[in-house]
Order: C-alpha cells, then structure tokens, then sequence
C-alpha cells in the first residue's frame, strides 16, 4: 500500500447501506469517507509511512444503523516503492520484453529505454494493469539500457538500477523470420487488408501481436487471450498502405516473426 487503501467488507443481513470512516492513530477526529451500497472502498491521498484506524457501519432500511466496528489498523508504506521483478525476456534481433511488477497497489508505471550509444531516452508511460512492454523497431547486435519507476498518484518512485540486454545478431528483416521451433501460417500473402494469423500454444496466456513496417515503426499493437491448443487471430491493415510488414507472435513459448507484403 501507498497513498491508497483499498478496503472490502461482507454484507450483512437486512443492511441497506454501509458506512465506513477513518482516521489516523492518536487523532480523536474521524473522516466519513464513504455511505453506499457497495461492499468496497477505496481511500486515497493518505499520508506515506503513517498507520490508520478504520471502522464500519450498517445502516439499515428503516433508518437505523448498527454499532461501529471494532477498529483495524493498516500502515501505509513510507514512500513510492520500486516496482518489482524487473527483468529482460524473448529478446530477439529486433525486440525485448522488459518485465517489471507492482509492489504498491493501484500505481501506474514510467518505463525509458535507450541504446547505449544514445543519450536520449524514450519514455513510455504503462497502464496499471500491464506487467510488461514490449520494446520493438530495435536494432540487431546493439545492447540497451532500461529503467522503470511507479507513479504513486502525484508521487514517484526513484528509477529502478539500469537493465542491460543485447538484440540479436543477423539481419534486420529478412524474407520469412522465424524465432523458435514452432510453425505459424499467415495468409493470405499477400493481402489486401485482412489477415488471419494460425499458431499453436501450450497454455493459457496472453499474446502479444505486434505489427512493424520495415522501419521499425509500429502499426498495430493487439493482445489476445488464448487457450491451450490451436491459436488464431486476425489483424486488418487495410488502412495501411501497401508496404512490406513484419508481423510477431509473442507468448510466454517464445517469438514467431514473419514479413506479410500488403497490396492496394
């Protein structure tokens, strides 16, 4: 926990709504944060490193309402933590997975990253929901540096220590790439705006679709659920003009690249 609480409660029997209120240790004045029918709260812009006192109530139809808990006690930590887990995975000549996790809850991410003959950074800002990004339009045989910090409301953490990792060797692009063992089929190819993309995956995961020209600039950015067993998915680039694309598969079983030609 940061700045947040979030805080969750069962419904009793005949309660019309709740109330919940707080306040800090040693305080006798309590702030009423909440009077509904949800069974959840969350409190926010709470001080760093300080314990809290919070008690519930039911209010019943006729007006009523009971007795107040018992008070609970949680601390928040003492300031915007690291995220967690950070870490480089399915690196291939043109792309990297950075990993990273949250260790303060509800905070979002910053990520930068750049190669190590640049000075310039490139920021990326990341959902709370996300636990990677996924860094394409890389160049073969470079090595890259990485950070990523929270961003706890108004607050940051500090950046994380640098993440090192060095795409692959080989060519760029090249007609048909293949990353690992298993096979994927792309058709129709060429197209004229709709493709269907065929795999098979061994878990149930989330997949990573990401379409680049041959610049390295990213057109589409899709994620997909899938199951254990035959894996398709289709992407539409009819409002792309007609180009030479590289198309990547991303799971947790590795990186399947192909090139797909879109004509007009």
């Amino acid at each position: 926990l940061t700045r947040c609480i979030i805080t969750s409660w069962n419904r009793g029997c005949c309660t019309y709504k709740f109330q919940v209120r707080y306040r800090t240790v040693g305080s006798t004045v309590w702030t009423k944060t909440f009077t509904g029918t949800t069974t959840s709260r969350t409190i926010k812009n709470l001080a760093f490193g300080t314990t809290y006192e919070i008690q519930y109530r039911s209010i019943y139809s006729i007006g009523d309402s009971s007795s107040w808990t018992p008070t609970y006690s949680i601390t928040t930590l003492d300031s915007c933590p690291l995220p967690l887990n950070i870490h480089t995975s399915i690196i291939t000549t043109v792309s990297a997975r950075l990993y990273y996790s949250s260790a303060a809850t509800g905070a979002t991410y910053v990520l930068r990253y750049r190669c190590i003959d640049s000075l310039n950074w490139i920021i990326v800002n990341r959902g709370v929901i996300t636990t990677y990004f996924l860094a394409t339009g890389l160049l073969p045989s470079k090595t890259y540096v990485w950070q990523v910090r929270h961003k706890c409301g108004v607050d940051n953490s500090a950046w994380s220590p640098l993440q090192t990792f060095t795409t692959h060797s080989g060519p760029r692009f090249s007609n048909v790439i293949v990353e690992d063992e298993r096979e994927i089929d792309i058709t129709p190819n060429p197209t004229g705006g709709l493709i269907n993309i065929y795999t098979t995956l061994n878990s149930y995961e989330i997949v990573h679709i990401v379409v680049t020209d041959m610049f390295g600039k990213q057109v589409i950015d899709k994620l997909v659920s899938a199951t254990p067993g035959d894996f398709n998915s289709s992407i539409d680039l009819s409002d792309s003009p007609a180009a030479t694309y590289l198309i990547q598969v991303i799971s947790s079983e590795g990186v399947l690249t192909k090139q797909i030609i879109k004509q007009d």
